[in-house]
């Protein structure tokens, strides 16, 4: 596919004609996942959602959309949501970014950290950075 897409001299027009909607979930060390393939309505980050049907699985079914991928896999466009317990923060949303970008956490610390901890790291950087 790269040399249809990148060297070719004619212009090569994509075809995308399925979705596949892939909902991840994490609960402490508990996780799971499904797969639907139709959605009549696609979550945006920051809305809340109800799936009773994890409990069984994870013991929970409140979550809220913390991230959201597109990824073109042949003729399937995959949407992955990444869904997280509770309830969204747009405050904890915007220090967490702004973290990020002052390089004040890693790609590892995020990725390592429970949340309590990555909170606790970042809003004491917050404090010391405000009183400069």
């Amino acid at each position: 596919m790269h040399n249809e897409v990148f060297n070719s001299e004619s212009k090569v027009t994509l075809n995308f004609t399925k979705v596949l909607y892939r909902f991840y979930m994490k609960f402490y060390d508990q996780s799971c996942y499904f797969e639907v393939d139709h959605l009549p309505h696609l979550p945006r980050i920051g809305e809340n959602i109800n799936l009773p049907f994890t409990k069984s699985c994870i013991d929970i079914n409140s979550f809220y959309v913390e991230n959201i991928i597109h990824e073109l896999i042949n003729d399937t466009q995959v949407i992955s949501l990444w869904l997280k317990v509770g309830n969204y923060n747009e405050y904890w949303r915007f220090m967490k970014d702004r973290a990020i970008e002052l390089r004040e956490v890693g790609f590892k610390e995020l990725h390592e950290f429970e949340e309590d901890v990555l909170k606790q790291k970042i809003y004491s950087n917050s404090r010391n950075y405000n009183r400069r």
